[in-house]
């Protein structure tokens, strides 16, 4: 939190004639004799407007009023916090003359682009557009980001309806329906914490334009084709309507064509991105892998259905109802060979092959209902939320091993996330509760050899954590404490058959709970471009963890965590910031078990069931430099960790399974990543420009069969796009994606290396306005196992004629060349060298017609 000296003004602006409030006014702070503009604001669709005022400049400026057509009027700052302005209709007289719109313009802490100047022929969805906005990015599963960080809001017409779902817009909307898209800086999503806490991250809005409000719009798409294999299709239907009191956005989506839909509902939530890691595991490994580097839909052999309906309702109180249902049932097919090296130094290693076929079910349901009042001086947030999962996967695998595999997994998970805060001048009280109960019971049988494996995990865990804080502004400071109190109790029972080996624990039925209570002072101090945040969470933990056939073991931890944040804007093009922690962990509960599972048909991973907590030190530093009216953003960050860890990985080859535990021999990891991006806009040929560069080392070490192996592994991206149109008849985006990783064993006693490359090529035709056809080239070039490179060459074609704006047929022919295979070497932390061969999707023909409403 960053604080300042601060008060409110609010009011309304109406007609003085017939007393209408009257939207878009221009509200405009000026202070000193040289009448410098300090800050400014427009009129929401209510008339109503709202400015935080430092209290030195009381006396010393005056609010302008502003709006075509009418009288402008100035007032004078004082301490009246309710303003009630009327402004006079005046006669205009208006010369013709030739505007030209800016594509970007900046309002205070507002950016806003121009969509229908950053839109381009076959853009088809608001996300198309953004990837073309200097400044934003939105990777691979969906989040987005603004100048490398990724935004804490996405709002459609200033309202949170998707709740971190953003992915349902950026795909769903047509750009054709939006007018702006609006960068909010240093956004603060609760307004009674605005002047008084400071956020890093910003916010999306999107501007309707106004014939896409208080009507029904969509799409409706429906695709059939054919592939050596089998008959295709993709059909969707998209409807939404938006207005002052209601929004709705509903989906029905079904393909087979490798499109990745289920990435639209992941949550970029900040709240759901936290509470993430306090969830129970998947033991037993069930989630497919894919492929590094190859884009998910050449790969994906899936026939998926996916229904999703959204409403928000906006009551005459203020509060703010939420509901949302998401159904989806997945299949996918995959074929790959992955031979796996492992390293025990002096030059040895041991190889594991494995060819393998499998099939992939995932079905899942969740409903969510959330109530927001979120009001000046008051915020009341509740969030209920059941979510439900099955996982089925079956496996035949050869190479070394020969069997047949099934694996389960179903969660059941119910959530309940209160927040409350109240604020009366310069002090604040606020109470937040987060409840989880889940179940996530997983087995595994295998058959082969002839003989029968079978694991069975049954974990349970309730989970709670309670936040009570008070705090008051002083001057430039603010001051505050947070109380917590957290628990968590879990019970697990495992079960292994089918195995002979008097060293494996095959049973367990366990109960691991733990308490803390911790408090946490934090200072906060601001002024002018200087902003810094000081915190010394303290904490207490109590342990108890007992195994129904062993002694009850306790356990109890004391631990101070101290962190520090600052920044500097120096200028309003320049921005400094450094972060720095110590932190004492809790215990990795996920790990904490007495027992052998069976994670894969060839891995046997022993818990732990000594209470060990790691320590870790972290320091990152950044700066930032941009100017948005020049379109041009870029920074670069670096950051070093330290971490002590009690426990070390120790792995054993015993009768082809690879047994896995954890000894009590502290192990040190250190991690570097030095990160930067870069992006430019600018008129001549509607260029955009962006890159995007990564470093990292990461040093650590673990024992393999009774030896020390050290290994230290580095890697480094390089991803510069370009988009441009060189004539109104063509468009080209090229785009470079290169990796490349080497791993050290034990101080250059061994040393490998290799490298992905991937050159994409889009050349998009427009002959008329009726006709548009692409031709799109993705060049692959990996460095795979014993030095070979292997190339790779796909090619896409497509072809689109518009009867209309609203109505288009499209012809696809995808994979052009039948290309069936893809490798590629990648390298992990455990001293490990993977070579993977994946199969993908065959050349796909695919015709059909494209609607917007």
């Amino acid at each position: 939190m960053t604080v300042a000296q601060n008060y409110r003004v609010a009011g309304t602006v109406s007609d003085k004639t017939n007393r209408e409030r009257l939207e878009g006014v221009n509200v405009l702070l000026y202070v000193g004799k040289e009448k410098k503009l300090l800050k400014f604001t427009t009129t929401t669709t209510e008339g109503s407007f709202r400015m935080m005022i430092p209290d030195s400049l009381t006396g010393k400026g005056y609010l302008q009023f502003s709006f075509m057509g009418y009288e402008t009027l100035r007032k004078n700052i004082d301490h009246e916090k309710r303003w009630d302005i009327y402004l006079s209709q005046k006669e205009m007289t208006i010369k013709e003359i030739i505007v030209k719109a800016p594509k970007v313009r900046v309002q205070g802490d507002t950016i806003t682009y121009d969509v229908r100047l950053f839109s381009k022929e076959g853009d088809r969805s608001i996300g198309d557009v953004l990837r073309r906005m200097p400044g934003i990015k939105t990777n691979e599963n969906g989040q987005v980001s603004y100048n490398g960080t990724p935004i804490n809001r996405f709002y459609i017409e200033n309202s949170d309806m998707l709740e971190g779902q953003y992915g349902l817009a950026t795909n769903n909307i047509s750009n054709k329906e939006v007018g702006s898209v609006e960068i909010l800086q240093n956004h603060q999503p609760v307004k009674a914490l605005e002047g008084i806490a400071f956020s890093e991250q910003a916010a999306i809005n999107l501007k309707l334009k106004e014939g896409a409000k208080h009507r029904w719009v969509g799409t409706l798409k429906s695709y059939a084709g054919c592939s050596p294999d089998e008959g295709l299709w993709d059909v969707q239907g998209v409807f939404m309507r938006f207005n002052k009191k209601r929004q709705s956005m509903n989906t029905f989506k079904t393909n087979n064509i490798g499109q990745d839909i289920s990435k639209e509902l992941n949550s970029f939530n900040l709240n759901a991105l936290k509470n993430q890691g306090r969830l129970l595991a998947d033991y037993i490994e069930t989630e497919p892998p894919f492929s590094m580097g190859l884009s998910r839909n050449r790969e994906l052999l899936n026939r998926t259905y996916q229904v999703t309906t959204h409403h928000l309702f906006k009551l005459n109180n203020g509060q703010d109802i939420k509901v949302n249902l998401v159904c989806q049932r997945h299949k996918e097919e995959s074929a790959k060979e992955v031979e796996s090296i492992y390293y025990e130094g002096q030059n040895e290693e041991w190889s594991l092959d494995e060819q393998e076929k499998s099939d992939y079910t995932k079905k899942s349901f969740s409903g969510t209902v959330t109530t927001e009042m979120n009001k000046p001086t008051y915020n009341l947030t509740e969030r209920f939320q059941v979510s439900l999962d099955w996982k089925d996967r079956s496996i035949s695998m050869g190479g070394n091993q020969i069997n047949q595999q099934d694996m389960y997994t179903g969660s059941k998970k119910v959530m309940n996330e209160l927040f409350l805060l109240k604020r009366s001048g310069n002090n604040f009280v606020t109470f937040s509760s987060y409840a989880v109960f889940q179940a996530n019971p997983q087995n595994l049988h295998i058959q082969g050899d002839n003989k029968e494996v079978a694991q069975t995990v049954n974990p349970k865990q309730l989970f709670t954590e309670n936040n009570l804080g008070w705090g008051i502004v002083v001057g430039k400071v603010i001051i505050d404490f947070t109380g917590n109190f957290t628990g968590m109790y879990k019970d697990m029972s495992c079960r292994l058959t089918g195995l002979e080996n008097s060293n494996i624990s095959d049973r367990a039925d366990m109960s691991l709970g733990y308490m803390k209570l911790a408090l946490t002072p934090k200072l906060t101090y601001m002024t002018g471009p200087f902003k810094s945040v000081l915190a010394f969470p303290t904490n207490y933990y109590l342990y108890h963890y007992k195994n129904f056939s062993e002694r009850a073991l306790n356990h109890d931890c004391f631990s101070i965590s101290p962190s520090l944040y600052s920044e500097w804007h120096f200028s309003s093009r320049w921005n400094l910031y450094v972060r720095g922690n110590i932190n004492k962990q809790a215990v990795n509960t996920q790990l904490f078990y007495l027992s052998d599972i069976l994670t894969t048909y060839r891995t046997l991973q022993r818990g732990l069931t000594t209470f060990c907590h790691a320590k870790t030190a972290v320091i990152t530093g950044g700066i930032e430099y941009k100017i948005p009216l020049k379109e041009f953003y870029s920074r670069l960050e670096f950051s070093r960790s330290w971490s002590i860890i009690p426990y070390v990985l120790s792995q054993n080859v015993e009768k082809g399974y690879i047994f896995s535990k954890f000894l009590l021999d502290s192990r040190q990891i250190k991690r570097t990543v030095i990160s930067g991006n870069l992006s430019k806009g600018t008129d001549w040929a509607s260029t955009t420009f962006s890159l995007q560069v990564g470093w990292s080392k990461n040093i650590s070490h673990l024992f393999r069969n009774e030896k020390t192996i050290q290994n230290c592994l580095t890697q480094l991206y390089l991803k510069p796009e370009i988009d441009i149109n060189p004539a109104k008849w063509i468009n080209i985006q090229y785009g470079l994606n290169f990796s490349g990783e080497s791993l050290v064993i034990n101080d250059n006693e061994s040393k490998e290396s290799a490298y992905t490359l991937n050159q994409s090529l889009l050349i998009r035709f427009i002959p008329s306005d009726k006709l548009y056809f692409s031709i799109k080239s993705e060049y692959y070039s990996n460095q795979i196992k014993d030095g070979n490179i292997r190339n790779f060459f796909l090619t896409d074609i497509s072809l689109t004629y518009k009867f209309s704006d609203r109505f288009s047929m499209d012809f696809q022919l995808v994979n052009l060349f039948n290309e069936r295979e893809y490798s590629y070497t990648s390298f992990s932390n455990e001293a490990m060298r993977i070579n993977k061969r994946y199969m993908i999707r065959p050349g796909n023909l695919l015709i059909g017609a494209y609607v917007t409403f």
